[in-house]
């Protein structure tokens, strides 16, 4: 199985965040509490592609918990992850 799966094409408004969808991308990791440093590596690697290509700023990067409190998602520390991964 490959590392990263496309699922909705960038073209197409997302369905990920109540209210965020017109300007935003969403990424998923499978798994919930036992992500492996292969899943962060590569997800920093795919979010940092993707705030080069679209000049997003890291201060930008948010989990979707950051924008309900119904959803624990993406069950790791966001600040801690953008520290150690993104380029």
């Amino acid at each position: 199985m490959p590392a990263i799966q496309t699922g909705r094409l960038l073209k197409f408004v997302g369905a990920h965040t109540y209210s965020e969808n017109l300007d935003s991308i969403g990424i998923c990791l499978s798994g919930k509490n036992n992500f492996t440093l292969r899943q962060f590596e590569e997800a920093g690697k795919l979010v940092s592609n993707l705030m080069y290509a679209f000049n997003i700023d890291a201060k930008n990067v948010y989990g979707h918990n950051h924008f309900t409190s119904l959803k624990s998602c993406p069950n790791f520390d966001v600040k801690n992850f953008k520290n150690m991964f993104l380029i």
